[in-house]
Formats: structure tokens, sequence, C-alpha cells
């Protein structure tokens, strides 16, 4: 397996890869970085598989299955998976077998006492309300 991080920045460099349906995606973003993400982690991502099948980029057809995850029409030994957050992609390539990966841009969270609520077992939320609030 391989993992790729990729900058938002090469987006310039691999938008021209994107087929008609990907840019059309990358065009209904309401917020422009947010395109501007996508276009870097696709375009990247037809760059590194046509680097691994030997073909162009654009060569490169998707197919999407019923669980909505793309992969390469033809099926060929690859497999991959994307993720993107923040102003990074990462991109995973593996032969012959499943691969995931996920990039989540960390951000602080400033309402702790309500995402307890949400996650913790009443014995679990019990025991973090006694901590006094520095230590939670």
């Amino acid at each position: 397996m391989h993992a790729w991080l990729v900058p938002v920045a090469v987006a310039h460099e691999v938008g021209q890869w994107l087929d008609d349906e990907e840019q059309a995606r990358a065009g209904r973003f309401k917020v422009e970085h947010a395109a501007v993400l996508y276009t870097a982690a696709h375009g990247a991502l037809r760059v590194l598989l046509g680097r691994h099948l030997d073909c162009r980029p654009d060569e490169l057809r998707f197919d999407t299955a019923g669980t909505g995850k793309p992969f390469l029409v033809g099926d060929p030994p690859l497999r991959f998976n994307l993720s993107h957050s923040g102003e990074l992609a990462v991109v995973a390539v593996a032969q012959e077998r499943e691969v995931g990966v996920d990039v989540e841009l960390r951000r602080p969270i400033t309402r702790t006492d309500g995402v307890a609520r949400r996650i913790m077992t009443p014995d679990e939320l019990a025991r973090y309300q006694s901590l006094p609030t520095e230590e939670r």
C-alpha cells in the first residue's frame, strides 16, 4: 500500500485531468475552497492511478458501487481511497486488497459538555461531570 499527502495547492496542476462529471461536481460547490480541495484530491488521484496503471490520467473511467464508493472500470487489481479536509487530501492505493484512509481537520472543541452528553453513557457522564473543570 502507498499513501500520498496532497496539498490543496496542486489543484491548478492536476485539475486538467478531471472528467466532465468531476468538473461539474467541483463547480457545484458553494464555497470556492471546497471546490479547489475537491479538484486537488480527485486530480491527484487520477495522476497517481495513471502512474500505477501506466496510462494517462484522463483515460481512467470510474463507476460507483451500491455503497457509493468509486472503483475503476475494468476491475484492475488496484484499489484506492481518498479523503480530504482543510488544506490537505490523502490518497491511498493498494494492489489486490481494499484500502481505506481518512483525514480530518483538527478543530478545538469549545463546547465539551455538549459533546460529552451526546456520546457518553450515563455512568461515564457522571464521572466526567465530577471532574474539576480544568480536567474535563
